[in-house]
């Protein structure tokens, strides 16, 4: 019993919740289960890029105007993100 892992045994079991942060380029994060990591980065990759192509769509309307349409990209990718357990935090 020595070589019993309790914390291999709960998340093998799902009864520990593993929970991950992760980064979008407008300094905001995403957190949720780390057992959908991977989607959850392809996910965030994409809106990073879609939020630096807006950012640069708009920067000549002004910084304030092209900060708030790179935000709003998020909420395109706010329910794709909420089914893999994700929410912004």
């Amino acid at each position: 019993m020595k070589d019993f892992d309790l914390r291999k045994y709960l998340v093998k079991n799902k009864l520990l919740n593993e929970e991950i942060t992760l980064e979008l380029n407008n300094g905001y994060e995403v957190i949720g289960p780390e057992e959908n990591k991977t989607k959850a980065q392809n996910i965030v990759k994409k809106i990073n890029d879609k939020m630096k192509e807006v950012f640069d769509e708009f920067e000549d309307e002004g910084e304030s105007k092209a900060m708030d349409e790179r935000d709003d990209v998020f909420d395109d990718y706010k329910e794709e993100l909420k089914e893999l357990g994700f929410k912004m935090k």
